[in-house]
Order: structure tokens, then sequence, then C-alpha cells
């Protein structure tokens, strides 16, 4: 039996998800890079596989190079569409893999690199010669619940060729309600969220509690030193407010050397009291925001999601009587 489009494209964003994946390893340094193989190597077969059960073809008892050839099988059966190339190579990953996993043989850096050009090449084909889908269609973001969060990495991706600010804003809201809404679904009956690191500290800071708490510093017989004050507070404001991200990130259970990097991408919005829209301090000189950067954001924001999906729960509630 046909499996439906939603089913497909939902399996084949979450083949190129490990696709994407064993491409970001195949950069790092030997032997780190050799992860790569096992990403390629998950994702074919679970293409293959999706294929097999879409087509009501029996995989059982089968290996992975006849996966492959089944596939072809049925494309030839299936004119005019071209059957999917480069078996040798295949046959050739899938041996470094085995290497890998089974001896612990490292692939070279040119050997891991000949995987990426051969996994996602085939990748590519069975997409256009068995679904007549452009990889590029794919989206991954499909695999995002929060239709919220879905919607602004949407305009990220629109966005970028003409606004790259607003593209760039889009992908800081997309991480902003991804943990919000998370930290939202999650709290006690009480209303206290297990994620309360200390109270927000946003407007904590030296002008306004000089201007709203402290009036009488302005007068010129107080004796006081009010900059010494005022740095204090707010360099105990950014030690603090650091802090509460930091041990915020590490809870969710997401990787905080990624987020690093995405927060020295995307500026993080503050949102003023009483206003529904968010202030964004960007950059005053030209923004170098490239498709690297971009894929880097959306991925990343992709990868907490699917962590944050992978446990998810929902608290029941006795009702009051």
């Amino acid at each position: 039996m046909s499996l439906t489009r939603e089913i497909i494209l939902k399996r084949l964003a979450f083949a190129k998800f490990l696709i994407e994946k064993g491409n970001e390893e195949s950069k790092k340094p030997e032997p780190l890079s050799s992860v790569a193989l096992l990403h390629y190597h998950d994702a074919l077969e679970l293409a293959f596989l999706l294929v097999l059960e879409d087509k009501d073809i029996n995989s059982n008892n089968l290996s992975f190079m006849q996966y492959f050839d089944k596939i072809n099988d049925w494309i030839n059966d299936n004119p005019p569409k071209v059957e999917i190339s480069s078996r040798p190579s295949l046959d050739k990953l899938k041996r470094k893999r085995v290497n890998l996993k089974h001896h612990g043989i490292f692939s070279s850096k040119t050997d891991v690199q000949e995987s990426r050009i051969i996994a996602n090449n085939i990748f590519e084909e069975l997409c256009k010669n068995v679904y007549n889908l452009d990889v590029k269609d794919i989206s991954l973001i499909n695999l995002v619940f929060n239709s919220k969060v879905r919607s602004y990495l949407e305009k990220a991706k629109s966005e970028f060729s003409s606004n790259k600010n607003e593209s760039i804003k889009a992908l800081s809201l997309a991480f902003e309600f991804l943990l919000k809404d998370y930290e939202s679904s999650k709290r006690t009956r009480f209303g206290e969220s297990p994620f309360f690191f200390g109270k927000d500290m946003t407007w904590l800071n030296s002008f306004n509690i000089r201007n709203n708490f402290i009036p009488n510093l302005n007068n010129e017989n107080q004796v006081f030193d009010v900059d010494r004050l005022s740095e204090f507070i707010d360099k105990v404001k950014e030690s603090i407010e650091s802090m509460q991200k930091a041990v915020k990130i590490l809870a969710f259970g997401l990787d905080y050397r990624k987020f690093i990097k995405f927060s020295l991408i995307i500026p993080k919005p503050v949102w003023a009291i009483g206003s529904p829209e968010p202030i964004f301090h960007m950059p005053s000189t030209e923004i170098t925001f490239n498709k690297e950067d971009l894929d880097f954001c959306i991925n990343y924001i992709i990868e907490c999601a699917l962590k944050l999906q992978e446990f998810d729960f929902e608290l029941t509630r006795s009702e009051e009587t």
C-alpha cells in the first residue's frame, strides 16, 4: 500500500537531516570526520526502506545493497523513470562504514569527502527519480511540531535573499518561541516553571535604577559615587543573565557550544514592557550573514526542536472540587 505524501515528505526530510548532519561531521578533523559515514549510511538506508515500503516491495532478509538493487528494478519496470547510478560508489561507502563500525578503521579526510559526494548525489537521485522531488524542496522545517516556530523558520528562508535583517529577526524569534512555548507548557499547578533560574533582569540596569528608584542621587548635596554603583549593577546584571541563559540551555538538554555560535550570529530579541513587538539591536555595519550561516541556524533550531520533542510531556491536572 502506498504511503501518504505527508509521511513520505516527513521521512525524506528526516533522511535529509541525517545527510546534513553527516555534512557537518565531514568538516571536522580526522578521526572525528569519520562519524559522517554513519550518518550517510543511516540516511540512505532510511530512504531506501521508505521507497520499498511505499512501493510494496518486500524488504525482509535483504542486505543494504539489495535495497538499492530492488529500487532500481522497480524504476526499470516503471519507465520513463531513470535508475539511480553509482552502485560501485555506494558499495564503497558501505565498506568504509563497516570498517569503522565493526573493525575500528578510520577513513581519511579524502575518503570522507568522497563519501559526502556519493551520499548527497544518491539521495538527490532517489528523490528525483522515484518521487520527482528536488532535494531543495524537501524542508527539514516540517519536522518541527510548533507551528509558530515553523512559520518563523519559513520566513527566515524566504526573506534571506531580499532582506537579511528580516531573516535574522525571524530566526531569533523562532528560537525564542521554541524555548518559551516549551517552558510555558511545563509548569506546576501553582504556575511554577522547572526551568526557572531567577527573575528577568532586562530592565534592572543602572539607568532605570538611577532614574526610577533612587531619584535623590542626582542631588548635588548627596555624597554618593553613582558611577561606581552603576558599574557594579550592570556587571552583576550581565553576569546573572549570562548564567541564567547558560543554565537554561543546559537544562533543556541543548548543545551549548552550538548555542554560542548561534548567539554570535543571531541577536536576542528584547521585549519592551507593554509592547507586542520585540526590539532588535542590529549591527550598524553591513551584515555578513551568508547561506552557510542561514543553514546552520535553521538546522540548529530544528535540532533543538527535535531534542525537546524527544522528551515532551503533558502534566495531568486533577480537577479542583
